[in-house]
């Protein structure tokens, strides 16, 4: 979605960076390339501060964390039942 809008806003702002950009997406690979290098930088940027959550999403997520925790709970010390 991300790679698609940037795209569409460079067609609106009439900049074809020297012929790259066509008058759609389903022209060229432009905007599918560019989701693939958000995809990494996003992996890359996760992979590097640990998979957390960084200081005010954490404070703002905590609660969805709480229920995380307790779904975690619930289906980890389930017994099971027998016939």
């Amino acid at each position: 979605m991300m790679s698609r809008a940037g795209y569409q806003a460079l067609i609106d702002h009439k900049i074809d960076l020297g012929g790259l950009i066509k008058d759609s997406h389903w022209d060229t690979m432009v905007d599918e390339v560019l989701s693939y290098v958000l995809a990494a930088m996003g992996f890359t940027f996760q992979l590097m501060i640990g998979f957390k959550l960084p200081f005010p999403l954490n404070l703002i997520l905590f609660p969805f964390e709480i229920g995380e925790w307790s779904v975690r709970w619930l289906v980890t010390s389930s017994t099971t039942i027998s016939k």
